[in-house]
């Protein structure tokens, strides 16, 4: 088991398809090995809580690997993050106080005690590392903390707080709030791109897009956070466009087309995502790691069979077609629906039916002539459902008259199992074609 990114990653398209049980089962196989975590995060970190290996036997086991991703802390945080968009996407509460808020907890505890703060109070962990930068090298032990772990560290701590307001822990999600602010900010190049560390910028084309998590499948750096966030967005994926697809693997061209859906360029992502399919797809379905049209678009050409490739396809067009991601990620009950929020032109009619989003709610939508024309809500819990109004000036038909219009966005407060239904006006005829479909 490979916690770098290969379990994780296959874990990313359940959720707005709403297979949790299937989901469920890689939860329950982590929950269940927590008794051998605390003994890993105890007697090779040291730490209270509970730790988990980068590379590890299915027993829950340390293996050998590149010591620098195989023996990671931070690679539990990012397990955590699946606990987490469990209970977003399912806003079952009991899942929430018997498992996601308990394990991800025990994490947090281990990865706490690691940190301690520098000079400047920033906490920082004694080593860090980058998926998978600088392969097995001594140059693979980057300034603590990279990007990477950086982002781990504060999606896990706001998602603690997150967890422990939900349930009814109000001292301790103060604790976590205040450690994530403790962690400082992401190392920005002076040109405005995501750095792998406070010293080192991305120099080479790279299979992992580690130091872009904060993007996706974080939303710590956002389309909605500002001005500044916009121009690290900007600044990053023009700096990996220019260094090219060289290295990627199979799964990166999945993993980019998810993360372009969540920055909002459709055209991008439907680009990345046409690639993945043509060239890393073997007959049987399974996604190859090498380029298997040997056309330049990667320099490995190898056939190794990896899963998360081609769960990441799903979670991408997930991504084209609804994003349910808060903006202000630590605050409970936050969640945005986005319909159609990175749908390619060449997309003009598109429907899909009871898609889920964050807080449970379900979600079904029809696009015609590219533009939105019908969708309807039904409410996953009691609570305010907030709607982007992304749909080019023309105004929704509600079947209710209790919907409010707020900061580009719409609101209206449901029961769970309430239904809301819009009908939008069809476009006469398609656009034109953006500038490079």
């Amino acid at each position: 088991m490979h916690n770098d990114l290969n379990t994780q990653m296959t874990y990313m398209g359940y959720q707005a398809a709403g297979h949790f049980d299937e989901g469920r089962c890689f939860l329950d196989f982590n929950w269940n090995l927590l008794p051998r975590y605390r003994q890993f995060a105890r007697e090779f970190f040291g730490t209270p809580g509970a730790n988990v290996p980068g590379v590890m036997s299915l027993n829950g086991d340390p293996l050998t690997g590149w010591g620098q991703y195989s023996l990671s802390p931070t690679m539990a945080a990012w397990i955590g993050h699946i606990f987490y968009l469990h209970w977003r996407y399912t806003a079952d509460a009991q899942f929430l106080t018997t498992r996601a808020y308990p394990w991800c907890r025990e994490i947090g505890q281990s990865l706490l005690a690691l940190l301690q703060p520098d000079d400047q109070g920033v906490l920082k962990l004694p080593l860090s590392s980058s998926p998978e930068i600088h392969d097995n090298s001594l140059r693979a032990w980057l300034a603590p903390n990279s990007n990477y772990d950086l982002f781990s560290l504060k999606m896990l701590f706001l998602a603690l707080s997150e967890m422990a307001d939900a349930s009814g822990a109000a001292a301790e999600a103060a604790q976590w709030s205040q450690a994530a602010a403790a962690l400082g900010d992401w190392h920005v190049s002076p040109a405005g791109a995501l750095m792998l560390d406070a010293k080192e910028e991305l120099q080479t084309s790279h299979r992992h897009l580690s130091n872009l998590m904060g993007l996706y499948p974080f939303n710590l750096v956002t389309v909605d956070g500002g001005e500044r966030d916009r121009r690290i967005i900007d600044a990053s994926l023009a700096q990996w466009d220019r260094l090219g697809t060289s290295a990627w693997c199979g799964y990166s061209f999945s993993w980019m087309s998810a993360l372009r859906a969540r920055a909002g360029d459709a055209e991008s992502a439907a680009r990345h995502l046409e690639i993945f399919v043509r060239a890393f797809i073997l007959r049987n379905g399974f996604h190859a790691n090498g380029d298997q049209t040997r056309s330049g678009l990667s320099n490995f050409t190898y056939r190794p069979f990896t899963l998360e490739g081609n769960l990441l396809a799903a979670a991408a067009v997930h991504e084209m077609l609804l994003q349910s991601w808060s903006p202000t990620p630590g605050r409970r009950d936050t969640e945005l629906l986005r319909i159609f929020p990175a749908t390619p032109w060449r997309w003009h009619d598109a429907t899909f039916e009871n898609l889920r989003a964050e807080g449970g709610h379900r979600v079904s939508a029809k696009r015609e002539n590219n533009a939105t024309t019908w969708f309807r809500i039904v409410a996953g819990r009691d609570g305010v459902v907030r709607i982007r109004d992304n749909f080019g000036g023309r105004t929704p038909q509600w079947s209710r008259g209790d919907v409010t219009a707020v900061d580009g966005r719409f609101e209206i407060a449901l029961k769970k199992g309430e239904a809301l239904e819009a009908a939008l006006q069809k476009l006469d005829k398609i656009p034109p074609a953006p500038a490079s479909p």
